[in-house]
């Protein structure tokens, strides 16, 4: 009898702890927070075009953007994405004014890295950038793994300014 109790206290042990190292193993990173005043941007690089895709919030949901990547013709290793928005209150019928969100894709060629900065309406804004695979439109990943590919990876500083990674 007391063999059975040290041995089923055992076997019930054994399976709380390989429960306990498997839930440690699997948890999530933690997902980094981007500041309310910083703008996430999402870095992709494939066959020579860089992508820079993200959102901006504007006050109310009846505006409209322009999107455009404009290339520093002094430094080829920078541009900026510049976004203009257009304030269509009084041309729509029905406006949220909550705070939304606007999405942007911009493309520009080049193989060299980009040191990157964002405009919104004139004024300049901090960015995050962060290197990702190139996705497709359905999320799935459709070039090489990052590392493998001439790319910005911006992750230690907030002001876009990229380093390399060889």
């Amino acid at each position: 009898m007391f063999k059975r109790l040290v041995l089923w206290s055992g076997l019930i042990t054994l399976v709380l702890l390989g429960g306990l190292f498997w839930f440690l193993d699997h948890t999530p990173p933690p997902v980094e927070k981007v500041g309310k005043d910083v703008i996430a941007v999402t870095h992709m690089y494939k066959d020579g075009t860089q992508r820079y895709v993200g959102e901006v919030k504007l006050p109310h949901s009846c505006y409209s953007i322009r999107q455009e990547f404009v290339r520093d013709p002094m430094d080829d290793t920078r541009g900026t994405i510049v976004i203009t928005s257009t304030d269509k209150l009084l041309e729509m019928r029905v406006c949220s004014s909550i705070s939304t969100g606007y999405a942007f894709d911009v493309l520009t060629d080049s193989e060299k890295p980009l040191t990157v900065t964002l405009t919104l309406d004139g004024v300049e804004k901090t960015i995050s950038v962060r290197d990702r695979p190139w996705q497709s439109a359905r999320g799935t990943t459709v070039n090489d793994p990052i590392g493998t590919s001439p790319v910005a990876i911006p992750e230690s500083k907030n002001d876009g300014t990229p380093k390399v990674e060889n």
